[in-house]
């Protein structure tokens, strides 16, 4: 159970980062740094693929 639990914390928090990096990457795109936004964007797609790892572990828990 502590495990389940665990990853649900994971995934939060994965969730709350993957937010706070689209509104950096839009905030960077309003103000006109284009290569800011790009470098949050890509962060964000790394982001996305350990939230897809993770959605793997807590699957392979059950």
């Amino acid at each position: 159970m502590d495990m389940l639990l665990d990853l649900e914390t994971a995934r939060r928090a994965l969730d709350a980062a993957e937010a706070e990096l689209k509104d950096l990457a839009d905030r960077n795109r309003r103000d006109g740094d284009h290569r800011l936004a790009a470098l949050f964007d890509e962060v964000g797609q790394e982001l996305e693929r350990a939230q897809a790892k993770l959605a793997a572990a807590e699957h392979q828990s059950w």
